[in-house]
């Protein structure tokens, strides 16, 4: 039922046939891929991005979680520090598999050492 309500998210973010971003709704989850030529173009869809669905949260009386609100920017560029988990596969800015694949070992090894 849930998946109805938020159905229209997506038209009200890329309205006035301008593509802000693909969006993805999972369960509750929400996930924007946005593309843009440079860093300062980038910047500014996401803020546009986040006060577009914060504005539609609030007029459908729901609220977005800042604290599981996470942001991260691929390119070859890109700082490894920080990594955000998509259904389950956990990617870094590089779009290498290791962190994935490192707390996939450490939870496939977890049962043999307890």
């Amino acid at each position: 039922m849930f998946i109805i309500f938020i159905n229209d998210m997506n038209i009200n973010l890329n309205n006035n046939n301008e593509i802000y971003a693909a969006t993805f709704l999972f369960a509750d989850d929400t996930q924007y891929f946005i593309r843009a030529s440079n860093t300062n173009s980038l910047s500014q869809l996401r803020k546009d991005i986040l006060d577009r669905s914060d504005d539609w949260f609030k007029s459908n009386s729901l609220q977005m979680n800042d604290s599981k609100t996470q942001s991260i920017t691929f390119g070859a560029n890109s700082d490894r520090g920080s990594t955000v988990k998509f259904l389950g596969v956990h990617s870094d800015p590089r779009l290498s598999w290791e962190s994935t694949l490192r707390r996939l070992g450490g939870n496939c090894l977890r049962p043999f050492f307890h």
